[in-house]
């Protein structure tokens, strides 16, 4: 994997074997690219048989970080995620993405509602200010 490579073709090198009975629940081929959220269960290396779900998908270092696979840092004492190869996983069942990306965009929704609330209320308060400044410039010239 060259690390010039373009993002669409990097992606399509974090591909896992997706399990028998997966295969036939979920009608998918032999080899998926993997994506966050999904389970997955280790089949080669120290945390062999070990299973969870995908963290975080590092495209440019070719790596896959599973939550519960963790190894504590030496200097800060922190648990920190493992980085696990393809090759040595294997899909489980897929993650609810639609439902991670429908609560992605209601937030967005939300915030941007917020956003057109705080802007009314400045207007509101701008415009219910010049009446008065206006009044105030009236009485001090009268």
């Amino acid at each position: 994997m060259c690390a010039e490579s373009k993002n669409h073709r990097m992606k399509k090198n974090i591909c896992v074997h997706v399990a028998k009975e997966t295969r036939k629940t979920l009608k998918l081929p032999r080899s998926v690219v993997i994506r966050k959220g999904d389970s997955i269960k280790v089949l080669r290396g120290d945390h062999k048989g070990k299973s969870g779900s995908v963290l975080e998908v590092d495209k440019k270092n070719g790596v896959v970080f599973i939550e519960g696979i963790t190894r504590t840092n030496s200097r800060t004492k922190k648990e920190v995620p493992i980085a696990i190869q393809p090759s040595n996983i294997i899909l489980v069942s897929r993650g609810d993405i639609k439902t991670l990306s429908k609560k992605s965009k209601e937030k967005k929704v939300e915030e941007k509602k917020e956003e057109t609330k705080k802007k009314e209320e400045k207007t509101e308060k701008e415009e219910a200010e010049k009446p008065k400044k206006a009044s105030e410039e009236a009485k001090a010239i009268a």
